[in-house]
């Protein structure tokens, strides 16, 4: 007989329970390989696309605008990346338009130079023969002083552009405050056509007034609309070719008029028609070298329309020129009384 030790039969660990416990050590060490791996590869689903907003922010930073995350990630990580392109783009935008304003801030400069040196030039010359005396008899001298005064009225002109701009830049409508009125168009037009015969004489362009008398009166300040289709007269006068002519109109829709200002000159280019009531926009740039302008009198056009509460734009009319358009409020009952409105057209 062999007689074994308790101590020894204590310690020994039968084959199939020590089988058992290999393969769960050998299980064990599989699943903490097999979790490490998909650790790694779950985490990579987040630090790639980190890692793509990470690079694209650094291109960002550095002055190219055009940088994109393309991700194939999903919830958050796809939302976050979708946020950035979207911020990326708005930028990209906004640094274009500084671009294109700063450009047209320039091209602004020169012609307001241009537009300030030829009346004062025109002024200068005229006074220096004035002080001569090169002008021989008092036809010559109303001749000259009519000039003057014309020159004078255009760097007026000018100036009150430049200075209501300002306003509207500093303060956004606020900076227009109209002062309300009950105004019948049709007559507030023929004030400014009476204003403004000398120009269309020397244009050889016909103004012609079909605003109905009878339609009802808007709720406006006078001075400025008079500014409004002032601005409006010169835009069209530059671009009508002599024997041409500029017709006013308009029609009641609902709570307010529509009016609007048609020529029979060269239309605007489509592309340009969203943009002609921006500041500083030049639409062609040759052609504005030609026929003159600082560029501003569209925008002050639309921010005084805005300020009465209306819209503009511009359409060009088949077989003619180009037609600008803008609504104006009606008067209400009460306000829109005889003797508080601008009702006696001018002959």
């Amino acid at each position: 007989l062999v007689v074994t030790p308790i101590a020894a039969a204590e310690n020994t660990v039968p084959p199939f329970i020590a089988a058992v416990g290999a393969s769960v050590l050998v299980a064990a060490a599989i699943i903490i390989v097999l979790a490490a791996l998909a650790a790694i590869l779950f985490s990579r689903t987040i630090t790639r696309p980190l890692a793509k907003l990470t690079k694209a922010a650094r291109v960002l930073s550095s002055g190219d605008y055009d940088a994109r995350v393309t991700t194939n990630a999903h919830g958050e990580l796809e939302e976050l990346a979708n946020s950035f392109n979207e911020m990326a783009a708005k930028l990209a935008n906004d640094v274009n338009e500084l671009r294109q304003q700063e450009v047209w801030r320039h091209e602004l400069i020169m012609n307001i130079t241009h537009d300030l040196a030829t009346p004062l030039t025109a002024i200068a010359g005229l006074g220096e023969s004035l002080v001569d005396g090169v002008n021989q008899n008092y036809e010559d001298y109303e001749a000259t002083g009519r000039i003057i005064v014309r020159e004078t009225l255009r760097l007026r002109r000018l100036v009150k552009d430049l200075h209501l701009m300002a306003k509207v830049e500093a303060g956004g409508m606020r900076g227009i405050q109209p002062q309300w009125k009950s105004v019948r168009l049709a007559a507030l037009v023929d004030e400014v056509l009476a204003v403004l015969a000398t120009e269309f004489e020397r244009a050889n362009v016909e103004p012609l007034n079909a605003i109905a008398y009878h339609l009802p009166l808007v709720q406006a300040d006078p001075d400025m609309l008079m500014r409004v289709f002032s601005n409006l007269c010169d835009n069209a006068l530059r671009h009508t070719p002599p024997g041409g002519t500029v017709t006013f109109d308009a029609v009641q829709y609902e709570s307010q008029l529509v009016v609007s200002v048609a020529d029979s000159g060269e239309g605007i280019p489509t592309g340009a028609l969203p943009r002609v009531f921006d500041r500083f926009y030049r639409g062609d740039s040759s052609r504005q070298a030609m026929t003159g302008g600082s560029g501003l009198g569209l925008a002050i056009v639309r921010a005084i329309v805005e300020a009465h509460g209306g819209t503009i734009w511009a359409e060009n009319v088949p077989n003619s020129g180009a037609a600008l358009l803008f609504t104006l409020p009606l008067a209400s009952s009460e306000q829109a009384s005889i003797s508080g409105a601008i009702t006696t057209p001018v002959p």
